[in-house]
């Protein structure tokens, strides 16, 4: 019997000391409003997302037929000095080899 009686005392004991611990408290959780969606009246515009892409045969327009029958990079002669047309850069020959080049603007 007296093994009965401190079994019981065991168990009592857990079964108080589990009832004076008390869970730890959480912090309260935040919330959000949930989310709405955003009316505009205004319409979303087009926007392209890159330069229209070029010929095949557009190329050659910035190419001529020299005296020989080869094609050459055209060369534009302005009054602030004659460049390639195809990329803008200095063409440095106009007094030094001026058959390389046509003088006059249109072919």
């Amino acid at each position: 019997m007296s093994r009965l009686l401190w079994s019981l005392l065991i168990v009592g004991v857990v079964d108080a000391s589990a009832l004076v611990q008390e869970p730890a408290k959480q912090p309260p959780a935040e919330w959000a409003p949930a989310p709405r969606p955003i009316i505009t009246q205004v319409l979303p515009y087009y926007i392209p997302n890159s330069l229209p892409i070029p010929g095949t045969r557009e190329v050659w327009q910035y190419y001529g037929v020299d005296s020989t029958g080869r094609f050459r990079p055209l060369v534009v002669n302005s009054p602030l000095g004659a460049y390639y047309l195809y990329n803008g850069q200095p063409y440095p020959w106009t007094t030094s080899r001026p058959g390389i080049y046509m003088p006059y603007a249109v072919d």
